[in-house]
């Protein structure tokens, strides 16, 4: 069986960046209704639930029903980026 995931367009980017820095971390996006794209963790040592949004209006940024369930359930280690400067801050490394 295949499963079909819509990635968003900075996606590969942002990827190719974690890689490029060495930076740990899972590509979890494939997994559908997990509620984030990626698990990483902060500078200083703790997890963080990265979900990815393609730049544009704020309907092109709103969050499924199990992205919001994440984000209520881990609040303190959700974070949301559209692009890698956002990423970097999400990390502590900016």
């Amino acid at each position: 069986m295949t499963w079909q995931v819509k990635l968003d367009s900075n996606h590969r980017e942002i990827a190719e960046n974690f890689r490029r820095l060495n930076w740990p971390h899972l590509d979890v996006a494939r997994h559908r209704g997990l509620g984030f794209d990626f698990f990483t963790k902060h500078r200083d040592g703790f997890p963080i639930l990265l979900e990815l949004k393609r730049p544009g209006p704020p309907s092109a940024r709103k969050l499924t029903d199990s992205e919001k369930f994440m984000q209520r359930l881990f609040p303190e280690f959700y974070r949301i980026a559209q692009s890698w400067q956002e990423v970097l801050q999400a990390i502590g490394l900016t």
